[in-house]
């Protein structure tokens, strides 16, 4: 009796992205167990992450260190300086980095937090007095040089500029006050402080980070989150001294770098020891959310927070739909989608490896800026400085409904999106095992919209790209098959449309 033939179609395979949380013998092709410089894009495939390209040509300043903080000033002017920070220097400029640290002013250490407040920039780092960049002096100074300067500046940490404000913490022996300055004056610190010890809800904990957001300043213990607003009757923080009243507070839950703080929307997010979560998300549950942003991967980000020894360091881009986690010591991204959450409330999560950054940061017209030893680059283009990277995606085990039977793929008919005038593989596996068989293909490089058409007549509406469609023979068999593809991404985008899988069933194993 011949055997039966099945098609198995895996359309826009791993959409959801990496689930390295569940057990993958229970997971649908909807998940991926690898997703790695990849991206979720704009019609839900797996794709290719855009590359970097190197601004920086003169970066003699650093010598053989990194960029490790980055901050673009915005004058009321409209002009523009990005600041960074590496080799223990100041520095100003893209192309050529040059040192504006200030004469007979000591930098240890290149983690500032950098903030902007009424045509002015401020640095602050644990240990070193803060500095003021005057832009009507285009002058880098010490605090304590500025005209106007009042009572003593604390050495902090943790800087936020909100409400007309700079609001500071997280002094080497002073881990449990915030200061504020006067309105707009960010070098007046005769504005007060309050001292958090009585309302730590586990009776202890240190400050990490201050925000504001949604006219509540928030502050950020490593286990804890206090949250002020304001007794003044337009809700706002107006005089701190006077109308700042405790909201809420939140034990088991805090931030481990004042960088992963970012405003996503109307949410706000931010790294815990257990993962990525939603401010907005533990306010409306009241408690400790049981799974959020990172919940798929959730196990994996503990492990690296336990493992990475530089700052990690967070961005929201609202162009590219994503909230970015970087942990420079492993030279890994975790890149988490936001153009909609799942239906448990976490985001698509996908990774980007062998990365070199060390900082980045937003500008105001969305362009992103990451830091390394090369200086400042770019996000863009479909190469790392002109050199090729691997994306790769892998299904979970596919059993086609049924684990008990043997199946014999005969072939794979691949639909892909681009990557045109390159190259991929494609790889198989059976049974859980990793010892993969694979096949080499070409992209064509004719660009042609899919199906011929460009939906709408508009790109962004549009699956526009070289549309490669590729037989692929396969060989072996057994209950359960892994599909893995791989693409050497050098120039061109590209995303994964398709798989259509044709199998002999065979008997019961």
């Amino acid at each position: 009796m011949a055997q039966q033939q099945r098609n198995v179609t895996l359309a826009a395979p791993g959409f959801k992205g990496l689930n390295t949380q569940d057990s993958p013998i229970t997971q649908s092709h909807e998940f991926a167990s690898i997703a790695d410089n990849c991206i979720i894009d704009r019609y839900g495939r797996v794709g290719a992450r855009k590359g970097s390209t190197v601004l920086t040509t003169d970066n003699s300043e650093l010598s053989t260190n990194g960029i490790e903080a980055i901050h673009e000033f915005v004058a009321t002017d409209g002009t523009k300086v990005i600041f960074s920070a590496g080799n223990n220097k100041i520095l100003s400029g893209t192309t050529t980095l040059t040192d504006i640290t200030p004469g007979s002013y000591t930098i240890t250490a290149n983690d500032w937090q950098m903030v902007t407040l009424n045509d002015h920039a401020f640095m602050f780092q644990r240990g070193h007095e803060p500095l003021i960049y005057e832009h009507s002096s285009t002058t880098l100074m010490k605090m304590s040089a500025k005209t106007g300067y009042i009572a003593t500046v604390p050495q902090d940490n943790a800087v936020c500029s909100a409400y007309g404000r700079l609001w500071a913490a997280d002094v080497t022996a002073n881990k449990y006050t915030v200061y504020w300055t006067d309105s707009l004056l960010g070098w007046d610190w005769a504005g007060g402080s309050i001292d958090i010890t009585e309302v730590w809800p586990n009776g202890t904990d240190e400050i990490v980070a201050i925000a504001g957001h949604n006219n509540y300043l928030l502050i950020f213990g490593k286990e804890t989150i206090i949250v002020y607003g304001s007794s003044d009757a337009t809700g706002q923080i107006v005089d701190p001294a006077s109308d700042l009243v405790l909201i809420d507070a939140f034990s088991g839950i805090g931030c481990i770098s004042r960088h992963t703080v970012k405003s996503v929307g109307r949410d706000l997010y931010f790294l815990d020891y257990s993962g990525v979560r939603s401010l907005g998300r533990l306010i409306q549950e009241k408690s400790l959310p049981t799974g959020d942003i990172s919940r798929n991967v959730e196990r994996d980000i503990q492990d690296r927070v336990a493992t990475e020894t530089a700052e990690v360091h967070g961005l929201f881009s609202p162009d590219e739909s994503f909230y970015l986690v970087l942990f420079p010591t492993s030279l890994l991204v975790y890149c988490f989608d936001m153009r909609g959450l799942l239906e448990d409330g976490s985001a698509r999560v996908t990774t980007w490896s062998g990365v070199s950054y060390e900082s980045m940061t937003k500008l105001q017209d969305g362009t992103i800026y990451f830091g390394s030893t090369d200086g400042i680059s770019t996000y863009d283009g479909y190469t790392d400085d002109s050199a090729s990277y691997l994306m790769s995606y892998y299904s979970n085990p596919l059993t086609f409904g049924d684990p008990s039977i043997n199946k014999i793929p005969k072939q794979v008919d691949l639909t892909v999106i681009g990557g045109e005038n390159g190259s991929a593989s494609l790889f198989w596996a059976y049974d859980y095992k990793t010892n993969y068989a694979s096949q080499s293909m070409n992209f064509s490089s004719s660009a042609v919209s899919y199906y011929g058409v460009a939906e709408y007549g508009e790109d962004e509406y549009s699956l526009t790209g070289s549309i490669s469609q590729k037989k692929i023979n396969v060989t072996g068999s057994g209950t359960a098959l892994t599909i893995g593809f791989e693409a050497a991404i050098d120039g061109a985008a590209v995303s994964v449309q398709e798989f259509n899988i044709q199998a002999l069933v065979g008997r019961i194993l």
